[in-house]
């Protein structure tokens, strides 16, 4: 019998008053080898979230009075701009929620049945319960000089059931080696969410008082996805270096979505739909060189809704169909050196049609179709016992290709996607002098110019980080002390379309200590 268990508990008192955070997860399993052929496996993952949420500093104009803009952050079209003075403030409400707590079991069944059969069976659970009241939308108000705030509140009681079933073989096909995988995946979603987003009112931008939620005027709704999949995958080798790859998905999904008014009463506008698609991938992989491998693959995907939240505001009437997706993909994974130093290169063209978008209150947009390209490199090395380098780099052009916002009308086609940088890069260098056990490392990262919204009016200004730590070891503990944002770059990090009068600041220069175990 093997055991493992692992407990991380994180704190922070945040960077902006009032979000101090706590986050606990515990992993644990155990192994059990009932003889040479058949293995029991079972593990528990249990995270606990505890916050108070920061979700964004508002917008401001030169209506605010000594409006003292914080530069080098953004640019926006209507002239707005955050203000140096607020960038710590929190406009949240003092009785704010944002928790969440959730269960993953698992238990895995491992056995060989001979003749090249290897049959593997998980069954699962997953559990959920999180938990939002906030006071999250702020808008400045030019007429009067202070924040206008919303109030929201939902909450989410959820519980995934399932079993997945594997039957993998190895063994021979047109006289080359083949490895098969056929597989059977159920589960059943179950998700009670109500919610309230009565209420609103004003505060003093540089003294903001949190005052409390107020009162909730629950809706509820509830949501079932079954699913039932077959799927397949096969590896031929074609020759000792060249192997071919290929797999499909079949799925039959029923949704049902139930709506109910604040007084039970149960509403018109649910949703009762089935859908039965089908997806599939096929690659290859060519060991051109011993240590270069080269490969290429063509996938294809669908699923509902693309987003889970998003169905929550789906109406009866409202057409929609899965969203559907492609992707092609070449690239190259090079060792050398004796495996000291690897060099990797991916080339990507990803569409994806159908989509929905939340652009305002209880509006969902249809997003015809959004395609992304790009390239990603990395290299590294270890360059001697003690020095180790590496280095990213990701180049991304993404656009919506047809997308019309039903809301206003406005057309984004051409358009970047907000949140979505050009160009990422990042390096480290870590050092381990030897004895005593000591590693030293600092690393930087630069993340380019973004959208902030889908009309592309807000730009989201590039910025570059770096950051230091410090390790210790003595036998089992690991004592390390991080710095971040070494700098004290200002940044925005976040503009959430739905939140189109604030964005999220990046944490200034922060310290970090952490503690490390092993028993």
């Amino acid at each position: 019998m093997h055991y493992r268990f692992d407990i991380s508990d994180q704190r922070s008192d945040g960077f902006v008053d009032r979000t101090d955070h706590r986050y606990l997860t515990f992993t644990g399993g155990a192994l059990w080898d009932v003889n040479s052929d058949v293995s029991l496996e079972f593990d528990l993952d249990y995270s606990q979230d505890e916050q108070s949420a920061y979700w964004g500093t508002p917008l401001v104009t030169q209506a605010l009075s000594g409006a003292q803009p914080l530069g080098g952050i953004l640019q926006d079209s209507q002239g707005r701009f955050v203000d140096v003075r607020l960038r710590d403030k929190n406009y949240n409400v003092a009785d704010n929620d944002t928790s969440s707590e959730s269960w993953w079991a698992r238990a895995k069944l491992r056995a060989t049945l001979g003749s090249g059969w290897h049959l593997r069976n998980e069954l699962y659970r997953f559990a959920a319960d999180r938990n939002w009241r906030n006071s999250e939308v702020y808008e400045f108000n030019a007429g009067t000089g202070l924040i206008d705030r919303d109030r929201f509140s939902v909450s989410h009681d959820q519980e995934l059931l399932g079993n997945r079933l594997e039957l993998h073989n190895t063994g021979s096909l047109l006289g080359r080696q083949n490895r098969l995988l056929l597989g059977l995946d159920l589960s059943k979603l179950d998700f009670y969410r109500p919610s309230s987003f009565e209420g609103g009112d004003s505060v003093n931008p540089f003294d903001p008082q949190p005052g409390s939620y107020g009162t909730f005027v629950n809706a509820v709704r509830t949501t079932r996805l079954d699913t039932i999949a077959v799927f397949m995958e096969n590896q031929l080798m074609l020759a000792p270096s060249l192997a071919a790859m290929a797999g499909f998905r079949a799925e039959r999904i029923h949704l049902v979505r139930e709506d109910f008014n604040s007084n039970g009463t149960k509403r018109t506008d649910g949703i009762d739909r089935r859908f039965s698609p089908l997806s599939g991938r096929l690659g290859i992989t060519w060991e051109a060189h011993p240590g270069l491998h080269l490969y290429a693959q063509y996938g294809t995907s669908a699923d509902v809704a693309s987003n889970t939240s998003n169905i929550f505001l789906l109406r009866a009437a409202q057409d929609f169909d899965l969203a559907k997706g492609r992707q092609w993909e070449i690239g190259m994974k090079h060792r050398f050196w004796q495996s000291r130093g690897f060099v990797t290169f991916a080339w990507y063209d990803i569409e994806r049609r159908n989509l929905l978008s939340r652009t305002a209150a209880d509006t969902v947009s249809n997003i015809g179709r959004q395609s992304a390209d790009g390239l990603e490199l990395a290299a590294g090395a270890k360059l001697s016992a003690s020095w180790r380098v590496s280095a990213q780099f990701a180049h991304t052009r993404a656009r919506y290709d047809l997308y019309r916002d039903t809301s206003n009308g406005a057309v984004f086609d051409g358009n970047t996607p907000p949140n979505v940088p050009r160009n990422v890069a990042s390096a480290e260098v870590i050092w381990r002098p030897g004895e005593p056990p000591l590693e030293i490392s600092v690393s930087g990262r630069h993340v380019g110019n973004r959208a902030g919204n889908d009309s592309n009016s807000l730009k989201l200004l590039g910025y570059t980080t770096y950051d230091a730590s410090a390790s210790w070891t003595l036998g089992p503990a690991r004592l390390s002390f991080l710095v971040r944002n070494l700098t004290d770059e200002d940044y925005v990090a976040w503009a959430d379309v739905f939140y189109p009068t604030q964005v999220l600041l990046g944490a200034p220069r922060t310290y970090e200590l952490r503690l490390a175990a092993r028993f």
